[in-house]
């Protein structure tokens, strides 16, 4: 096993060893399948305790990103267009392929246009919040 100064992993295990903070972190996943005794994450686990004894043992956390974008579905766009910009519906629905004959955009493709289009909706939730209850 080799290890550098700052961190190294481990196979393609999930492990990984951080010499420099002196902790063995390793993924959910992998701590959940290192609780079964006799698995294969369990004896990787143990061989590197043994050759770090030192070393703390963690979990990786990851944060959650804040979506403030939540809830920005086909019916809000269309609310939306319908109320601020209703030129711009034509073309939403040749984006959502309301229109027959028309092969439809993904939903990342439409959300794209529909944020490029109208700009203003960096403070979505506010506005989401007055327009349903409008």
């Amino acid at each position: 096993m080799t290890t550098t100064t700052n961190s190294s992993s481990v196979a393609s295990l999930n492990l990984t060893i951080d010499t420099k903070k002196k902790v063995i972190a390793m993924t959910k996943k992998f701590a959940k399948a290192s609780r079964r005794v006799g698995s294969p994450e369990y004896d990787m686990l143990q061989l590197v305790r043994r050759d770090y004894p030192s070393y703390r043992v963690e979990t990786k956390t990851t944060k959650a990103k804040a979506n403030s974008l939540k809830g920005l579905n086909y019916k809000f766009m269309e609310i939306y267009i319908k109320k601020h910009a209703e030129d711009k519906l034509e073309d939403f629905n040749v984006q959502t392929a309301k229109l027959d004959g028309v092969k439809n955009a993904s939903y990342v493709e439409v959300k794209a246009w529909f944020l490029n289009t109208f700009p203003e909706i960096e403070e979505y939730n506010t506005l989401r919040d007055a327009l349903m209850a409008a």
